[in-house]
């Protein structure tokens, strides 16, 4: 697909011309000689349904190619999570166990430094 929108006729177009080619060479192979190119453009069906697959396809290559490239972001939304997620463990911090002050000096339950 052409990214200028005015140009989207003349794509079409040529797409239409390069179809009726192709059909036409494929009736010569097929031994179909009675088969003229204006017949064929003339009165060759395509439904619409291949050309819309066709165009999202289009769409849906470009933007996975502009997702990659970096050239747009992905959008993501979180609506819920399928569990109850607790926060991590920071595991670098030692968890020492609870102390008790003692009640006549503060800190005299802990042994000294350097003590083994």
């Amino acid at each position: 697909m052409p990214a200028d929108k005015s140009q989207e006729p003349v794509f079409f177009a040529k797409r239409d011309e390069l179809f009726t080619d192709l059909l036409y060479e494929m009736a010569l192979a097929l031994g179909y000689e009675d088969f003229d190119k204006t017949y064929i453009k003339n009165q060759s069906y395509m439904p619409q349904w291949f050309g819309d697959i066709e165009l999202e396809q289009t769409v849906i290559r470009k933007g996975i190619a502009e997702i990659i490239a970096g050239k747009r972001d992905l959008p993501m939304r979180v609506t819920s999570f399928p569990f109850a997620v607790e926060p991590p463990v920071d595991s670098s911090k030692e968890m020492l166990p609870p102390s008790t002050p003692s009640s006549t000096s503060p800190g005299r339950d802990l042994p000294p430094l350097g003590a083994q």
